[in-house]
């Protein structure tokens, strides 16, 4: 039995894979064959002979941040797809913990900050309960994995996603789907290719490279995938357990491989900090040092890249992050000099500050977005 070799599953995955992507020729020419192109899918899949087909690679800057994404072909994301919702995702919404805020239906990105600041506005009424200065007291610790996803090993994941079911035609579609992931390190001589599990991977300096095959990296997941995104919500659910049920950690949060601790007792924190490079370690994943550190809450904070101030009342500030007012700010200026070249129209101008701008009311950041307002009715005109 498998059930993504289904033809009404397959077909309900293309129908939401198409979505925001029927503007490209693969996916057009996949819709103009699309129940023969199902069957033949259906029919690889149970037979054995399916096997992902290679990427297309290309470099995402995202707020500054460089990341390597490969790009499936249409056929492998319906396939990923459908695997995922019939085997991956109903497991992994009953195992995880309700303040593993990523890529799960009903919850996100808004949904972890909306978690993280219940978790402290919890923590500050708790110290009023108890006679404390609330203001005066509280740490948060917040951690982050080194390339979190070029460092997820294979054969554990898979082992965990075995979990899932007990039907082997399952699981060896789970195994082809995570090994077709192996990044090619033939570029490796022997020496760094048995020292490479025990090592950070990143992706991002091999980029395109088109080796003949012989060694095979075992670990890796490339962005853009959903298995990947299962993969990265799924696969340290241990540390996710330990700090709530072991620890009994109230104010505990993760997204993706940014967590969140929040507690009194400094020395506890420290203890977490540890158990976490612990578990970590064991897991084949790589604390981010830099980025891990124990802050006051007294102090402003900056988790998700929002920055938060809370305030001696309770009040907590959201505020945009500095770098992101700077940049809005240069994209204005540019547009203007596009918009006087003829290059750019004025309402395209107007689309793109005002979809920025609908999400920066939602913070605290009311003069500064006051500011940007000005800047673009001088430059650009009303928008």
């Amino acid at each position: 039995m498998n059930r993504v070799a289904d033809m009404n599953v397959l077909l309900n995955a293309f129908d939401q894979c198409r979505s925001g992507s029927d503007w490209k020729a693969s996916t057009q020419r996949y819709e103009a064959n699309v129940m023969l192109k199902t069957l033949e899918i259906k029919q690889s899949i149970e037979s054995g002979a399916y096997h992902p087909s290679k990427c297309k690679e290309f470099i995402l800057s995202e707020r500054g941040k460089v990341r390597p994404v490969k790009a499936p072909a249409i056929e492998d994301r319906v396939v990923a797809k459908a695997h995922n919702q019939q085997i991956l995702l109903p497991e992994i919404h009953r195992r995880i913990i309700y303040d593993n805020g990523a890529s799960i239906q009903g919850r996100g990105n808004d949904f972890a900050r909306q978690r993280f600041e219940t978790h402290i506005h919890k923590h500050y009424r708790e110290r009023v309960e108890k006679g404390l200065k609330p203001y005066n007291g509280g740490y948060a610790l917040f951690a982050d994995f080194t390339k979190f996803f070029d460092n997820v090993p294979h054969e554990e994941l898979k082992g965990q996603f075995h979990e899932f079911t007990d039907f082997p035609e399952e699981n060896a579609l789970t195994d082809l789907l995570i090994d077709a992931f192996a990044p090619d390190v033939s570029y490796m001589d022997d020496e760094e290719y048995a020292a490479a599990m025990s090592v950070p991977y990143n992706s991002l300096e091999h980029m395109n490279y088109q080796g003949p095959g012989e060694k095979l990296l075992h670990k890796s997941l490339n962005i853009g995938s959903e298995t990947s995104q299962s993969g990265g919500v799924y696969y340290p659910h241990a540390i996710d357990n330990y700090f709530k049920i072991v620890r009994g950690e109230k104010y505990y949060g993760r997204y993706m491989d940014d967590i969140n601790n929040i507690n009194d007792d400094k020395e506890r924190l420290k203890q977490n900090r540890a158990d976490l490079e612990h578990i970590a370690s064991e897991a084949g994943l790589f604390i981010n040092q830099r980025k891990t550190q124990i802050v006051p809450l007294n102090r402003p904070f900056v988790w998700l890249k929002v920055k938060y101030r809370l305030t001696e009342s309770g009040k907590l500030y959201r505020l945009l992050h500095h770098d992101t007012i700077v940049r809005e700010r240069i994209r204005i200026k540019k547009h203007a000099a596009l918009i006087a070249e003829g290059k750019m129209s004025r309402v395209e101008a107007v689309h793109h500050y005002r979809s920025w701008r609908g999400n920066a009311v939602h913070y605290d950041n009311y003069r500064s977005i006051g500011e940007l307002d000005k800047l673009f009715k001088t430059l650009i005109g009303g928008f």
